[in-house]
């Protein structure tokens, strides 16, 4: 039998012990909670710039195709449209090096490739029809570009602007949701399938 002063003091700490394990338990559960906080937070931030960065991307050409095909199509004396076609390459190429690099970063974030393959395709519909306003020769480009890899489309219907146009609404519709649902990091399937293209390496 211990003696009366043991006792008193087991009987002491016992109840500290079990406050000081409480207390780094519940520090350890709460900085988990903490940690799964800030991550999430940190995961829905980088979707919505992702989201926000390639729809202001593509908007930009996609607008700039569109006045420059409604001032092809409507031609005035006091136009100066050399002035615009230079304008409308400028915001071509800007945008299409920014669509390379978001490209690259759909692919670095996302375990599914599909991110990274509507975003090629949103953007090689938009090239098509660049090359189309730029005169280029349709031989040029169509057999690079129809085809589930690139614009998802046949070369017939790559003949249609309105189809262009319509089918990259579609996919701009579906990449956010996409984007928002995909699960994050690389995954053990194979990816080397997909090599984003440059757009410079087009036609």
């Amino acid at each position: 039998m211990r003696p009366f002063w043991q006792q008193l003091i087991l009987s002491l700490l016992a109840p500290l012990t079990t406050a000081v394990i409480g207390t780094f338990l519940l520090g350890l559960w709460a900085a988990w909670i903490t940690q799964r906080w800030q991550a999430r937070k940190e995961d829905a931030t980088l979707r919505e710039a992702l989201i926000r960065e390639l729809l202001e991307t593509s908007s930009a050409l996609y607008l700039a195709l569109r006045h420059y095909e409604y001032l092809a199509d409507y031609p005035e004396s006091w136009r100066d449209m050399t002035h615009e076609r230079m304008t409308l390459d400028e915001v071509y190429t800007r945008t299409r090096t920014a669509g390379d690099a978001i490209e690259y970063r759909l692919v670095a974030h996302f375990a599914s490739e599909d991110p990274a393959r509507k975003w090629h395709s949103m953007m090689d519909l938009l090239t098509t029809r660049y090359f189309q306003l730029a005169g280029s020769s349709p031989d040029s480009y169509l057999k690079v570009l129809e085809g589930p890899r690139h614009t998802t489309l046949s070369s017939a219907e790559l003949a249609s602007p309105e189809r262009i146009f319509e089918r990259y609404k579609e996919l701009a519709q579906q990449l956010p949701r996409l984007i928002l649902s995909a699960p994050r990091g690389k995954s053990g399937t194979d990816r080397t399938s997909f090599r984003p293209t440059s757009a410079q390496d087009g036609p």
